[in-house]
């Protein structure tokens, strides 16, 4: 299911692992990190109906993401173009002023 620590950087190792057939093997594959050779010993097929059981939860993640990265995108975009004029200390102001108006 996973492949080994030792191949996780190795894309062409991987992709040549799954072109071989049951008995055959690779000729020497140079790799990221160093030199390959490869046998297949056997071969485990996919389970469809566990794929097709949780298709629906996956689709659902995947659009879950878009959508949060495109409002994230959206976000930064008004963020960036937005000029925000900081205020506070008028309206701090003029609340103190209206709270001493009050008072008298």
């Amino acid at each position: 299911m996973r492949p080994p620590r030792e191949l996780s950087g190795e894309p062409l190792v991987i992709g040549t692992a799954f072109g071989l057939r049951v008995g055959e093997r690779s000729g020497v594959i140079e790799g990221e990190n160093g030199y390959f050779i490869l046998e297949s010993s056997a071969r485990k097929l996919a389970d469809s109906t566990a794929w097709l059981a949780q298709k629906e939860v996956q689709r659902t993640q995947l659009r879950q993401a878009l959508q949060q990265a495109r409002i994230q995108q959206y976000l930064e975009g008004v963020r960036a173009k937005a000029k925000v004029v900081d205020r506070r200390k008028d309206l701090f102001k003029s609340q103190a002023s209206a709270d001493a108006s009050a008072l008298q």
